[in-house]
């Protein structure tokens, strides 16, 4: 009986610690696992924030280009640089009137320049054309010397100017059916001219 009574102490005593290391053991594993899940709530949170922070700093910087667009778009600056662009085709003009660079007829061919001044009435490279041709030119490529170097001294008679020289343009593009397209860009420089002229108006007063 004493063995038995002994043998009984000593399973008790196992299985109690059994159930204290399964305790543990169990314990442990939720110790682990809340670690765990604190750890994914922090990396979580973290890339959360990053994102906000992110997608603040890129809001932040689009509102500033966007701000930055739009003052651009409203300083003399902007019409100044669009309008000095005719440079281009007046360096091309005056280059054909005094036939210096013949590679530029090519060019001239594709901007139909000659089926716009048969329109008006004057001979392609008849001496009549070729004097409207350098005059016009020398004129588009003096545009930046009057916004940057003369300061604007010339914007009321390059508005007048343009609106009738543009609006002649409008007519033989409708001459010769050109695309309704190529007038928004006419349209778009009479404005920007009067737009120039006035903001340096709207200086002086």
């Amino acid at each position: 009986m004493a063995i038995i009574a002994k043998l009984r102490d000593t399973t008790s005593k196992v299985v109690a610690g059994a159930i204290a290391a399964a305790a543990a053991a169990a314990m442990a594993i939720g110790m682990a696992i809340a670690a765990a899940t604190a750890a994914v709530t922090a990396t979580a949170a973290a890339i959360g924030m990053a994102i906000v922070a992110a997608g603040t700093s890129a809001v932040t910087a689009a509102a500033t280009a966007a701000a930055m667009a739009i003052a651009f778009l409203k300083s003399p600056l902007c019409p100044q640089l669009v309008t000095s662009a005719l440079a281009f085709p007046g360096l091309l003009y005056v280059l054909d009137a005094y036939n210096v660079l013949p590679v530029v007829k090519p060019i001239l061919k594709g901007m139909k320049v000659e089926q716009k001044f048969e329109v008006i009435g004057v001979k392609y490279q008849s001496p009549t054309c070729n004097a409207m041709m350098a005059a016009i030119g020398a004129s588009k490529i003096s545009i930046s010397v009057n916004h940057f170097v003369l300061k604007g001294g010339l914007d009321l008679l390059y508005a007048v100017v343009s609106t009738l020289g543009f609006l002649l343009v409008i007519y033989a593009h409708r001459a010769i059916k050109e695309p309704l397209t190529e007038d928004i860009f006419v349209v778009v420089l009479i404005v920007a001219f009067w737009r120039i002229y006035y903001l340096g108006k709207s200086k002086v007063d």
